[in-house]
């Protein structure tokens, strides 16, 4: 009788976790939706499905930092530039700013060559979708950087992609 009770007790407590707990995917889904909804609330995402993912180690993890991180330093020095053509601009602080991620830029690259190739960092994964406005649909792709703590590592990223397709969307 005990050993009947504990196997229900068990199978109970395994089916109302595994029901409560949203799949990776779904919660990738909402996040998406999510970032829709903030860059323009009338667009609808129809579809959202997953294309691939891998592991990420944590050298590729490292090597993804350091891409985003050099995106970042692109488009500070995009503005950088844009503002040294208004004299009325004060440039010094982005100056530093880039001077700063240069240097981080550096660090982090020695991190590269001393990352693990084996130890896991996350996953990337890579999903289609389908959104629509007022008649007009359009479809796209999206890559997910997300740690092993669930960070998602290429925020800017996404959401960049997200406002090319609004845009065409309009």
């Amino acid at each position: 009788m005990k050993r009947e009770t504990l196997v229900i007790f068990f199978v109970v407590t395994l089916f109302a976790w595994c029901t409560n707990k949203p799949s990776f995917t779904e919660q990738v889904r909402q996040d998406f939706t999510n970032r829709v909804l903030k860059i323009d609330s009338s667009i609808r995402v129809d579809s959202f499905q997953l294309i691939r993912m891998d592991s990420l180690t944590e050298m590729i993890g490292q090597i993804v930092y350091d891409s985003i991180y050099a995106r970042e330093e692109a488009r500070l020095e995009a503005e950088f530039i844009a503002a040294k053509q208004n004299p009325a601009a004060d440039t010094s602080y982005r100056q530093e700013e880039i001077n700063y991620m240069k240097k981080e830029l550096d660090s982090i690259e020695h991190l590269i060559a001393k990352a693990d190739t084996v130890k896991k960092y996350g996953v990337l994964a890579q999903y289609s979708y389908m959104v629509s406005k007022n008649e007009k649909s359009k479809t796209g792709w999206v890559y997910y950087f997300i740690s092993n703590n669930g960070n998602v590592l290429n925020p800017d990223m996404i959401t960049d992609s997200v406002k090319v397709i609004a845009g065409k969307l309009k």
